[in-house]
């Protein structure tokens, strides 16, 4: 395909630069004539021969192209509603030719970022959950991206978020047309060391893009082709891969164990023993550790003292003076530690006001700049509610955090039991798409508890929905945490801090 740079397209894009190419398609960057000066954007051409004879304006096939088209178009305007993914700004087709025009996402990929210094491991994190939050979206879409890579990820400029660009969808397009083409081979989208088996083998799921985001945060943590380094081989030095014989060794970014098995659980090659969702992966990084390791109380041996032989009794009252001076000696430490630990909580709760319902014998803190409004329904068992403020005036759904104390049948004895009841309540609710975590388990004030997380429509509006409960003297007390689907991260950390907080007198 010949270069267009120089162009002007339907009077309007005017081509600057080559951005990038490949078999499927030449991506331009462009500068929007009708809208005020240096307003940029991108101009994707889809490409593919015409040595095709029964390829021509008034061909089934051609006319087949055009409807497949306008579909993957309408498909990218409505993706393009998550604010990590580009808008789609136009679409048209113009001398046998079809082009995409999208918003320029002004930033870096991941490739060139690593090209200046490996991703640290929370960084990594960082991009983990910034691209599962998109995936988590564009799942919920029916669409599968198919092409996650270093490259089509990137950091946007002005706010650091990553951005996920260029849907495998228009590649189809010229898929169908050099299927035609008696001399063509068959294409895989993906780049290699980026394709699970099951795309390779034309039958991408779901989880073949957690397998390609996988290897994308390998790439990220040694810059070298996921194909050439052993993820195993972390859990043992956690400091250096192996490469092919005839590469030297290469530093890779230390990493957690924790990490290294979430990496492994991404990128395995059964499709069957990876996580079966972005939020199941979302769930794992952001599960917190609950665990204090307290110095023991003297960090040297007592001096060694040598005394005179006297008679036993006054041995005793030696012994008995070691102990007091000992006692004497750890009871600062005590008290000092348990300052440090009383400073620790009463910071980690600022900006946090306190709850207390004595007819149900609980409190809980919640965030100063939240409403609260009290229930106490007698039919529902619902007592209290707490509503984020309105962020701005397009923001439709506050997020929300309730409590609902309910008494249990004659026949729940534990915790687990409760758990079944709840989640067969859930899902006989038409409409309800539930993710259930049964191992996880919740530290709350002074109880355990367990989470099941689930997703519904209220009012169309898609919301993801968190329940975490726990029994006590013949109740169940349940929380439960609301937010629009795409929110649902954003206030995941504040509402945790909030649920973890209650306590059951």
């Amino acid at each position: 395909m010949k270069s267009i740079i120089g162009k002007l397209l339907r009077q309007r894009y005017h081509i600057v630069q080559e951005l990038g190419r490949s078999s499927f398609s030449t991506t331009y960057l462009a500068e929007d004539k009708d809208l005020p000066p240096t307003t940029y954007c991108v101009v994707k051409i889809i490409q593919f021969e015409h040595s095709n004879a029964n390829l021509n304006p008034q061909s089934e096939q051609w006319e087949s192209l055009q409807k497949y088209f306008v579909a993957e178009a309408v498909k990218l305007k409505r993706l393009g509603k998550h604010p990590q993914i580009p808008q789609l700004l136009d679409y048209f087709e113009e001398n046998w030719q079809f082009y995409l025009v999208q918003e320029f996402i002004d930033g870096e990929n991941v490739e060139q970022i690593v090209e200046k210094g490996l991703l640290s491991e929370n960084e990594t994190i960082q991009l983990l959950q910034d691209v599962l939050t998109i995936l988590d979206f564009v799942h919920q879409q029916g669409v599968i991206h198919q092409d996650i890579q270093p490259s089509n990820l990137i950091r946007r400029r002005q706010d650091n978020k990553m951005c996920l660009i260029d849907f495998s969808g228009v590649k189809q397009i010229s898929l169908q047309v050099n299927a035609q083409s008696e001399d063509s081979t068959t294409q895989i989208i993906g780049k290699l060391g980026y394709v699970p088996p099951e795309q390779q083998g034309g039958k991408p799921n779901f989880t073949s893009d957690i397998y390609a985001l996988g290897k994308t945060a390998i790439y990220a943590l040694s810059s070298k082709s996921p194909h050439r380094v052993n993820l195993q081989k972390l859990e043992l030095d956690n400091i250096t891969i192996n490469l092919q014989e005839d590469e030297t060794q290469h530093t890779l970014t230390k990493i957690s164990p924790r990490l290294t098995n979430i990496l492994n659980k991404m990128v395995k090659q059964n499709y069957l023993e990876r996580y079966q969702s972005a939020v199941e992966v979302l769930t794992e990084l952001e599960r917190e550790e609950n665990v204090v390791y307290l110095p023991p109380p003297f960090l040297v041996s007592p001096p060694h003292e040598d005394f005179e032989s006297v008679p036993q009794i006054s041995r005793s009252r030696f012994k008995k003076r070691k102990i007091i001076l000992w006692i004497l000696l750890i009871i600062p430490f005590i008290a000092a530690l348990i300052t440090f630990i009383l400073g620790i909580y009463k910071n980690r709760y600022r900006g946090f006001a306190e709850y207390t319902n004595t007819n149900y014998q609980i409190t809980i803190k919640y965030p100063k700049s939240w409403a609260i409004r009290q229930l106490e329904d007698p039919i529902t068992g619902e007592v209290v509610m707490f509503s984020s403020p309105k962020e701005n005036e397009s923001d439709i759904f506050q997020e929300r955090i309730f409590i609902t104390v309910e008494n249990l049948l004659d026949d729940i004895d534990n915790l687990d039991e409760y758990a079944e009841i709840l989640t067969d309540r859930i899902s006989s609710k038409s409409g309800y798409d539930i993710n259930v975590f049964p191992q996880e388990r919740i530290r709350l004030s002074n109880q355990i508890a367990k989470e099941i997380v689930y997703s519904r429509k209220i009012d169309g509006i898609e919301i993801r929905q968190a329940e975490i409960f726990t029994i006590d003297n013949d109740q169940a007390y349940i929380v439960t945490y609301m937010a629009e689907r795409s929110k649902y991260y954003k206030f995941l950390k504040t509402a945790r801090k909030t649920i973890r907080s209650l306590e059951i007198n």
